[in-house]
């Protein structure tokens, strides 16, 4: 993976050195500058993932620097430290494109959290913040897309709890974290991410005893699978609301149709529902997505750049993507991990797609050729393989996810000749 590089401009050495040590020990590579003339020279050798700088120093004040930076058009991430800043100063760095102020004597943790949260973000544009990055709902022309992208940067500006609907890997939880992403920025406010059927009763209470005194944004991922003793002192939290600020959670489409009583107890409070798409209905975004996602990973993680031949693409566009956007994700990063420098071929792509061998049977095939009974058997195999693979192979895990009696399952799966036992071994 790529080593983030940071930029210290201090003219206090005991600082300047604490700080790199801390940074280095974090994995950061790290680079000092004790005034601005040598901060000027940094930057001219090497292009800085974050700046940390100081706004009192003897030659050129942080001010002035930042100024000169920004307007030149190449300013980048910037974190303002002083110990004797007015509102005035904190307020002309911001409008300057600073992206956060940190006090002295500096907190290491707060410090390290506002690092961490800084390199999170894209400057696609001087002083900027662009929470996009890994959401594909800004990318592409399809008009469900594209109203979707509308609505959640209008959730933005509400208070609104929201519940995202859709299927697994379709991206819900990246929005749950884009939504929560504007007000995290406020230190006092704390983000807890929680995987609601994993988590037991006894860490709820943790949980719980976490939220006393702080303010909160709660994210719950699967709250339509929660148990029935933690439900109920969920409901007893979100019924209070105190010290919460908002809720995100995310559920599957079944659930919203057939709600299970532990789940009943709770939705009242979990807010609007907003409709998350499979990449299926938007599979004509995929040429698009492809050259987001590429320039990402090579800007993220330093890969070499390449591109997808045309019968790859179009292979692509066909594909049921049963994954979703999660699974397009992983196969495009797996191609520009283990590939050569060659642009990636529909042959490098075939053994990821198809996660059972039958299931080509349904691509292969002509189905308008075939009657309405085989064409059906065709889908049914195809679709109970790619789900069952989802559900690792536990069919308990798939009756309750489509909606099917077991017993009845169990005989449907038969009949298709799919052999669950050697898709939980996989």
């Amino acid at each position: 993976m790529k080593k983030r590089n940071i930029l210290i401009v201090d003219d206090e050495l005991n600082i300047l050195n604490l700080l790199e040590e801390i940074l280095s020990e974090e994995g950061y590579l790290v680079t000092k500058a004790s005034n601005a003339s040598e901060a000027r020279k940094a930057r001219k050798e090497k292009k800085f993932d974050l700046v940390l700088l100081d706004i009192w120093m003897p030659d050129t004040d942080g001010i002035s620097l930042l100024s000169d930076w920004s307007q030149q058009g190449n300013l980048g991430p910037v974190i303002m430290m002083s110990g004797h800043a007015t509102i005035d100063t904190a307020m002309e760095a911001t409008r300057l494109g600073a992206i956060d102020f940190v006090e002295k004597p500096l907190s290491i943790s707060k410090l390290l959290k506002v690092v961490e949260e800084s390199l999170m973000l894209d400057f696609s544009k001087r002083g900027v913040k662009n929470y996009s990055l890994s959401l594909p709902f800004f990318v592409g022309k399809n008009t469900t897309i594209k109203n979707l992208g509308k609505k959640i940067k209008k959730l933005n500006l509400t208070g609104e709890n929201v519940i995202l609907s859709g299927e697994d890997g379709s991206g819900r939880h990246d929005i749950a974290k884009y939504l929560s992403s504007d007000l995290t920025r406020d230190k006092n406010i704390k983000i807890i991410d929680i995987l609601a059927p994993l988590i037991t009763s006894g860490e709820f209470d943790s949980l719980v005893n976490e939220l006393s005194g702080n303010r909160i944004v709660l994210i719950i991922r699967g709250v339509d699978n929660i148990s029935s003793e933690v439900s109920k002192k969920l409901s007893s939290i979100l019924s209070s609301r105190n010290s919460i600020e908002r809720i995100f959670s995310t559920v599957s489409p079944f659930s919203l149709k057939n709600k299970t009583p532990y789940f009943s107890e709770i939705f009242s409070n979990l807010g609007i529902v907003i409709q998350v798409p499979p990449l299926r209905h938007y599979a004509e975004d995929i040429p698009e997505l492809l050259k987001y996602y590429i320039n990402y990973f090579v800007e993220k993680d330093n890969m070499t750049y390449r591109e997808f031949t045309v019968a790859a693409q179009n292979r692509l566009i066909n594909h049921l993507w049963p994954g979703n956007i999660g699974e397009l994700k992983q196969l495009i990063y797996k191609s520009l991990l283990l590939g050569s420098k060659e642009n990636i071929s529909l042959k490098q792509i075939e053994d990821d797609l198809d996660i059972f061998s039958k299931n080509s049977d349904m691509l292969g095939d002509d189905l308008f050729s075939l009657s309405m009974k085989d064409a059906k058997i065709v889908f049914e195999r195809y679709f109970l393989s790619q789900q069952l693979a989802l559900c690792d192979g536990k069919v308990s895990k798939l009756a309750s996810k489509i909606g099917v009696e077991r017993t009845h399952l169990y005989r449907k799966l038969k009949n298709l000749d799919i052999d669950y036992k050697e898709a939980f071994k996989r």
